[in-house]
């Protein structure tokens, strides 16, 4: 999974905020600023992620090593090749647990970097949807709709346990190429709201943003 890049997107808020600056209110001059701060921190936060995820999947004890082992906390793994020749490869490979009960199958160091990965992406959605807020109070702005955000932030992280929502396990998943899930491992009936990966919802905000500001622009 590679980084993503939100030059273009803070370049073309900037354009925007040029452009409409002059018939800003003393609010939207402070929204303005707040949004392209929160533009900078969700960068950062998105880089720190892509940084987590591959530095999990390229420690030892979670990618098999040249005799096909895995090692999982105390117990070691031989995995089996389809090919005998071909060794195995985590071309995109998928950890989800509940949260803190990983317990025998805990190893530390990469137990402390989950724990980091957890936080780092529930701040990701609260950022992005701060953002959405923020451009319902901008002009011309308010065309940017960005469900899958919501619900992650609403449903998943912030109110589980609303009449809308009844996603409580706590849970979380990774991918190598997907990136983090937000209750990734589900349970009973709490089928409803299926995060689709950090991956999948970074392109979808950043298209749908972009799409938003050169409407704006027009």
């Amino acid at each position: 999974m590679n980084n993503f890049d939100y030059s273009d997107t803070k370049k073309l808020f900037e354009k925007y905020k040029e452009r409409f600056f002059s018939s800003f209110t003393p609010l939207q001059k402070d929204l303005a600023d707040e949004l392209l701060n929160k533009l900078n921190d969700l960068d950062e936060v998105s880089m720190e992620i892509v940084e987590l995820v591959s530095n999990l999947f390229s420690n030892k004890n979670l990618s098999p090593d040249e005799n096909d082992i895995v090692n999982l906390g105390p117990f070691k793994i031989k995995l089996k090749r389809a090919d005998p020749n071909i060794p195995i490869k985590l071309d995109n490979a998928t950890k989800a647990y509940s949260r803190g009960t990983q317990g025998i199958f805990s190893v530390g160091e990469i137990t402390k970097t989950e724990r980091k990965l957890e936080r780092i992406t529930a701040e990701f959605y609260k950022l992005a949807n701060r953002i959405t807020h923020i451009t319902e109070n901008l002009p011309n702005l308010s065309s940017f709709k960005c469900k899958t955000i919501r619900i992650i932030r609403n449903k998943l992280i912030e109110h589980p346990e609303g009449k809308e929502s009844g996603i409580t396990h706590d849970s979380f998943s990774y991918s190598k190429n997907e990136g983090p899930y937000i209750k990734g491992l589900r349970k009973g009936n709490q089928t409803q709201y299926m995060d689709q990966g950090f991956k999948k919802n970074s392109e979808e905000f950043i298209l749908k943003f972009k799409e938003s500001i050169q409407q704006a622009l027009v």
